[in-house]
Order: structure tokens, then sequence, then C-alpha cells
């Protein structure tokens, strides 16, 4: 795929797919691994239709992305972006409010989400509304972005990169009282499995630890004792490297979040642009506002569904099958 050679890429995707089929599976960590896999395929399949502007196509296999996957929510959102560019708006604003509902609030990070939200309501020149939704945005995300690139900064020189144990414990051995950052955001960095694994290894120290400290006092005092040396010295080696890939990770999404941060700021001058062209045509225009007064809409839907109007609760099993309504101003 980084090669262009799409074609030979959504092969051996499928390949992974036609393969995991049938296959043997004795333990749960091998099957977790084998449908991470085969979920991971699905998605760079429909990625590579995604680049290559066929959107049905992606939509497709996004959909194909189990309810039950660790990237449910990523195909979900993606997928909204798929629907975005296909103009089925309604669509995207639907699967949007999944992504953002309560199941995934603590569990997944995806700011984009509120940013495309707000797109979707531009497109619909829903302008009062996309005020609203980017100054909530940027509101929310303004203090994550000054506190990781704050704290960032205090490590990017060597002196600085060899107290890495130090930005470790800030943020993994205790909880800051001023912290902007939420528990998702945390979860989306241990998806870095050499970060995930140096957790662990220090979480296994720890446990170690405390059955020293349960053996009898002879024990405990003699061979323990060296143990606990031996421990101490791994913890700071460790904590140091866990550390580097905490920064590291931190960089990445302060950057990540200063272009959506930037990408905020355009769409609103967007908006004050097209609230301007929208404030002159009604001025040529006076009767237009007479016109549409009054009018009712009727939202009538295929006999293939029921329609649920939405009431503010969220069921898991509704997840994914919103759709909205809007007809945009």
């Amino acid at each position: 795929n980084q090669q262009g050679r799409l074609k030979s890429a959504v092969k051996a995707f499928r390949d992974v797919l036609r393969d995991a089929e049938g296959l043997q599976i004795y333990s749960e960590k091998d099957l977790e691994a084998v449908n991470d896999l085969t979920d991971l395929s699905l998605l760079n399949v429909a990625r590579i239709y995604y680049s290559i502007q066929r959107f049905g196509e992606a939509s497709k296999y996004y959909s194909l992305v189990p309810r039950t996957s660790n990237y449910w929510a990523d195909a979900l959102f993606e997928q909204a972006w798929s629907t975005f560019m296909q103009n089925d708006l309604n669509a995207t604003l639907g699967l949007i409010l999944t992504v953002r509902s309560p199941y995934y609030s603590e569990d997944e990070f995806i700011p984009e989400a509120d940013l495309l939200r707000a797109l979707t309501f531009f497109n619909l020149c829903e302008y009062g509304q996309v005020e609203r939704e980017l100054l909530a945005f940027e509101g929310r995300i303004g203090p994550m972005f000054d506190e990781m690139k704050d704290f960032t900064e205090k490590y990017r020189t060597r002196e600085g990169r060899k107290l890495a144990d130090q930005a470790y414990d800030a943020y993994m051995e205790s909880t800051p009282h001023s912290s902007n950052l939420p528990t998702a955001l945390f979860k989306k960095f241990l998806r870095n499995k050499d970060f995930s694994a140096l957790v662990r290894h220090l979480q296994l120290m720890e446990s170690e630890e405390a059955r020293i400290d349960a053996q009898k006092s002879l024990w405990k005092n003699s061979v323990g004792k060296h143990l606990k040396q031996v421990i101490a010295k791994d913890r700071q080696r460790y904590k140091r490297r866990a550390g580097l890939l905490l920064l590291a990770e931190m960089a990445r999404t302060s950057q990540y979040l200063g272009d959506l941060l930037t990408q905020s700021e355009i769409i609103r001058f967007e908006v004050v642009s097209a609230q301007r062209a929208d404030y002159a045509y009604k001025m040529q225009n006076p009767n237009l506002r007479d016109q549409f007064s009054g009018m009712t809409l009727d939202f009538a839907t295929s006999v293939e569904y029921i329609y649920w109007p939405f009431n503010g609760e969220f069921w898991e099993d509704e997840l994914s099958y919103y759709r909205y309504t809007e007809q945009g101003s």
C-alpha cells in the first residue's frame, strides 16, 4: 500500500480474511490476535478504497468490521467521513452520534469526530450550530493541547530525556490534580504495544515486591532484600523507556490536536464568510422568508424499517443505526 501497489495490497488484506476462516485456534490470546488482524485488514481495505475516492466501496468494508471489534468505533468514525464525501450528511451525523455516545466516552479518544460534525452542519448551512460546536470543541481541546505541549517541552533536551522516568511518574504513577487529559487519551496511548508492554512489566514488578513483603522475615530480609534492589534498579530503567514512549505519544497527539484547532479556526472563518453571503442573498430576496414560513416537513421512511425518534437515551442495540432528518437551512 505504501509503495502505491494498491491492487496487491487489497489482495493481501483479503488473503488475511480468507486464511483466517476455519483456522484452528486453541487459546483466547491467539483468537484475539487473529480477530485483530482480520479487523485491521477490513479497515485497511476500506482506507485504500477511500484514498482512491471509491467511497461506496469504502463504506461497505467499514460496515463489515464487527460490533465486537476493538476497532469498531474507529470504523464508524472513518465510515462517517466516507458518507460525508458521498453527501449523505444525515448518515454522517448518525454515525458520529454513536461515536460520541457514553458507550465510548471513556474508552475512545476521537476528537476529530466533533470537527466532522461541525463540518457536516456547515454543509447543511446551519451556521449557528456550527459556531456552537466549534466553540465547545476549542474550549475542550485547547487546554489538552496546551498541557501536552508545555509538558513535552520540558523534556526535549538531552538532559530532559534523561529524566523521562519522572514524566512517566507524573501521569502513570499519580494523577495530576489539575490535568485536562481524559482517561480515554491514555487508553489510546496504551494501544502502542511497546508502551503497554512496559507498563505491564512495571506492574508485574510491583506485584513481585508485594509477594516478597508477604514472605517470612528471615527470607524477606536476606534473599528478598537483594531481589528488591534488583527490581528497583530495573524499575528505573524501564520507567525511563516507558517515559520516552509516553512523551513521543504526547508530542504526536499534541501536534494532531494543534492541526485540528487550526482547522476549527478556518471553518469558523468560513462560517462568517458564508453568513455574510447568506444575509446578502436574503436582502436581495425579501420574499424568501414568507415563502417558506409555516412550512412543515414530513419525514417518510421506507417500509423496510421501523422508525423510532431519538429521545436522548442510548441503547446498545441501536448503536450505529442512528440517522438524522436534517433538511438544512
